[in-house]
């Protein structure tokens, strides 16, 4: 992948991020395997991803909280969170 389809990609996680969770995240990028890292606010939790695959998953102090999923699972359920439901689903 090229830089700029890397960078369109991280800008679209970054929407998706602040669309469903209300924040900017600061994101990193490890190329050239299209791994990805962002900070959950409040924690240490992350969000650990891979452009090329589309997965992710929760993670704290190096331990997955979650399975594999796609971004978009991954934000519905970190959202509903906040409103009394579990990461877990």
């Amino acid at each position: 992948m090229t830089g700029d389809l890397w960078e369109a990609q991280l800008q679209e996680v970054r929407r998706k991020v602040g669309r469903t969770l209300g924040y900017e995240p600061g994101l990193v990028l490890e190329l050239p395997f299209g791994a990805v890292e962002l900070r959950l606010p409040g924690g240490r939790r992350r969000l650990r991803g891979c452009l090329r695959t589309g997965l992710w998953r929760v993670v704290e102090s190096e331990v997955a909280l979650t399975e594999e999923a796609p971004l978009e699972v991954l934000l519905e359920r970190l959202a509903g969170v906040g409103q009394g439901r579990g990461v877990h689903g």
